[in-house]
């Protein structure tokens, strides 16, 4: 939705552009928020963390609500819900390479991001690191994706976006499998 969001914003043309910047922002706070609240929850404790976390979503909340998309474009469907949903099913498999973009996409989140959960107990048990390593740690896996976006912000319109984003795909397997072996 996001994405969407981002390209009546900016237009199609700079859409890529855009939804760049736009997990740049993210991934930049998740840096930041990961190192600090490393120091934090070892100054303080993890409650201020939280605390300070809830604070900062109902501020992100609250200026999005005042973000409208242009006024000239209709966001009104008068189709169902269930209608679209059933279209838009239709649609990811007429489309092969959309099909095969989502199938990627579940097997990154299931098999790639799962590690994330194992993080705190490595941290503890296996690297034996406090909580300032921990938010350390945590923080080196945003490294590589803003690397990541700030090439792709740059490059705009990639030719072989197939190769691309199987060639992403797999260094991050060989990152995590390094990790793991490690």
């Amino acid at each position: 939705a996001r994405g969407a969001f981002i390209t009546d914003l900016v237009g199609k043309k700079d859409a890529m552009s855009g939804i760049a910047v736009l997990g740049f922002g993210t991934r930049a706070v998740g840096l930041f928020g990961a190192l600090t609240g490393g120091v934090v929850i070892a100054s303080v404790g993890p409650v201020s963390v939280f605390s300070i976390g809830a604070v900062v979503f109902l501020v992100g909340a609250a200026v999005m609500y005042t973000v409208h998309p242009p006024k000239n474009q209709s966001l009104h469907d008068p189709r169902s819900l269930m209608r679209s949903t059933f279209d838009g099913v239709k649609l990811i498999f007429s489309l092969p390479a959309v099909a095969m973009l989502l199938l990627l996409a579940m097997v990154v989140e299931i098999f790639a991001f799962s590690y994330q959960a194992l993080v705190p107990s490595i941290a503890k048990d296996v690297l034996k690191i406090g909580p300032i390593g921990l938010g350390t740690l945590t923080a080196t896996s945003g490294v590589g994706s803003l690397l990541g976006l700030v090439g792709l912000a740059v490059a705009r319109d990639v030719k072989h976006k197939g190769l691309l984003i199987f060639t992403v795909t797999a260094a991050y397997g060989v990152a995590i499998f390094g990790f793991g072996a490690s």
